[in-house]
């Protein structure tokens, strides 16, 4: 639940998406894309950091899921990036993502917009129990029923 894309200002041509997805299939599964209608391209990231600097790139062939684990989508590690943004993101806002997982196949979920220049604000107001929750919970997904939160 809450996955969430961060974006440093609504006209920004870029934005990336964190979350947390529960495999709770009995098979290792991989999340190998995902798809907006507000961005024209969307691939799977990993930051990190090579001789001091912090650089991201492209995993082409997703992220593996084992059964009964859970992929940590967040800042600074794993994340969606969605490129080309083709109009204004409205913090507060809700946009359907779609996830491909090699095989659960397509699952939508709602992302809501944050402001990243608040991130860490809003993080810890969370933990106080106060103000919008930027604190990933597990999205979950079955291979069965295709569940998600």
């Amino acid at each position: 639940s809450n996955p969430h894309v961060s974006i440093a200002a609504p006209v920004a041509p870029v934005a990336g998406g964190y979350l947390r997805i529960m495999n709770h299939g009995d098979v290792d599964d991989r999340l190998v894309g995902a798809s907006s209608e507000f961005a024209d391209k969307v691939e799977i990231h990993e930051s990190l950091i090579d001789n001091g600097v912090m650089k991201m790139r492209k995993l082409s062939k997703g992220v593996e899921i084992p059964a009964g684990e859970m992929a940590d989508l967040s800042r600074g590690g794993l994340h969606i990036m969605f490129m080309k943004l083709n109009r204004p993101l409205e913090i507060g806002s809700l946009v359907e993502v779609e996830l491909e997982f090699a095989q659960a196949g397509p699952q939508t979920v709602n992302f809501k917009i944050t402001d990243a220049a608040n991130a860490d604000h809003q993080s810890a107001e969370h933990d106080k129990g106060h103000g919008a929750s930027m604190k990933q919970e597990p999205m979950e997904h079955d291979h069965g029923d295709k569940k998600s939160e």
